[in-house]
C-alpha cells in the first residue's frame, strides 16, 4: 500500500505527499512543543485554566479532515476563554455574554461542519471508496460553505477583544503593541482565505488537494501559536 489511499500507481507517483508529510510533521512537532511548554509554565505558576485544557483538546482533535473542524473550534474557544480572564473583576456583563455567544456559535458551527464531512456520503464509506454506488454532497458547495464560516469566525474572534484592549490601564505604547499583536492573529484568516482559493482546484480542477491541506495545516498551527505567544503578554 502506498501513501495515497485508493490511488493508482500513476497518481501515487505524481502525488506531492513528501511535501505534505514534511510540513505537517514539522509543524505538528512545533505545536506539541509549544503547547507542552505553555502548560508546564502555567502549571508551575499554578495558573492552569479552562482555556489551556480546551487548547489541549483542540490539539488532540487535529487528526484528519473531519476532526480538523473541531480542532480549529478549540483554539478559537480557547482564545475567547482567555478574553474572559481579562474581564474578571469587572462589571462588563454584556461583553461577557457576547464572548460566550461567540464561543457557542463558532463551536456548534464547527461541530456541525465535522459531522457534515463525516456523513457527507450515503453510504458513509463511499467517501473513501469513491467507486462504490451511492451519492455524496457536492464538494465545491460543502467546502466553500465551511471555509466561509471559518473565515467569519476568524475575523470575529480576532477583533472581539480590541475594544476591551483599548480600555486597558496601560501605557499608550504598550496598548498599541498589544493591539498590533492581536492583529497579527489575522494571519490565520489569511491562511483560511488562501485555503479557500484552492477549493475550486479540488472540486472542479485536477483534484490536487496539496495546497488545500498545507494551508489548512498552517492555519491551525498559527492559531495555536497565536493563542500561546500573544496572550501571555497580557494575561
Amino acid at each position: 500500500m502506498g501513501w495515497v489511499y485508493n490511488a493508482s500507481p500513476n497518481v501515487e507517483a505524481a502525488s506531492q505527499y513528501p511535501v505534505v508529510l514534511g510540513v505537517c510533521l514539522s509543524l505538528t512537532v512545533l505545536m506539541v512543543v509549544t503547547v507542552g511548554l505553555r502548560l508546564f509554565m502555567r502549571a508551575q505558576a499554578s495558573r492552569l485554566g479552562a482555556a489551556d485544557w480546551v487548547m489541549v483538546v483542540s490539539m488532540l482533535n487535529y487528526a484528519g479532515r473531519p476532526f480538523y473542524q473541531i480542532g480549529i473550534a478549540g483554539f478559537k474557544a480557547s482564545l475567547c476563554l482567555s478574553y474572559l480572564r481579562l474581564l474578571e473583576g469587572t462589571s462588563k456583563s454584556r461583553y461577557r455574554i457576547l464572548i460566550w455567544v461567540v464561543i457557542v456559535l463558532c463551536t456548534i458551527g464547527h461541530i456541525v461542519g465535522a459531522l457534515i464531512l463525516i456523513f457527507n456520503c450515503t453510504p458513509v464509506h463511499k467517501a473513501w471508496h469513491p467507486t462504490e454506488p451511492g451519492s455524496c454532497l457536492p464538494v465545491g458547495a460543502t467546502f466553500y460553505g465551511l471555509a466561509i464560516f471559518t473565515i467569519i469566525c476568524d475575523v470575529v474572534v480576532i477583533f472581539l477583544p480590541i475594544p476591551l484592549l483599548l480600555k486597558l490601564n496601560i501605557k499608550p505604547a504598550q496598548k498599541a503593541g498589544v493591539v498590533c499583536l492581536f492583529l497579527l492573529g489575522l494571519f490565520t484568516t489569511i491562511c483560511s482565505i488562501l485555503r479557500l482559493t484552492q477549493i475550486h482546484r479540488v472540486a472542479f480542477g485536477d483534484g490536487n488537494s496539496t495546497m488545500l491541506v498545507l494551508w489548512g495545516t498552517i492555519e491551525f498551527n498559527v492559531g495555536v501559536w497565536t493563542r500561546h505567544f500573544l496572550l501571555p503578554s497580557i494575561l
